[in-house]
């Protein structure tokens, strides 16, 4: 929970934004009294009230409720809205399992930070 009280005030902080600016904005969906209780510990972000707070800030709901501990694992529902993402998929569809597998696990090694590529000469070299 404290990581979650942690972001909420960051997010109000990064708006100039009061606890009665936040009830506004949620439209009747959570209240000053109920924003400052989770801000305190007093209560804990249920699923509604993570959603409320979500859609006021306009950030992610999957996100919000995976900051509060309602989900567990990060996942996302798959869009391609993004056009890298789109080749990227539609690329790892011609590789074969073992290929996808070795890609997965490149990708987790240098999203840690513990792997750095360039391309240089269309080649791929480790730096």
């Amino acid at each position: 929970m404290a990581q979650f009280v942690n972001w909420l005030y960051q997010q109000l902080n990064k708006r100039n934004w009061s606890i009665s600016q936040l009830a506004r904005m949620s439209q009747g969906e959570t209240s000053h009294s109920n924003i400052s209780k989770v801000l305190s510990g007093k209560l804990a972000p249920t699923a509604d009230f993570c959603l409320a707070v979500a859609r006021a800030l306009g950030e992610s709901e999957i996100d919000v409720l995976y900051m509060a501990g309602h989900i567990h694992n990060r996942e996302k529902p798959i869009t391609f809205d993004d056009p890298f993402m789109r080749e990227l998929y539609q690329s790892a569809e011609n590789l074969t399992p073992d290929q996808r597998k070795t890609i997965l696990a490149l990708i987790e090694q240098m999203s840690a930070g513990n792997v750095t590529l360039k391309i240089e000469n269309d080649q791929v070299q480790k730096v």
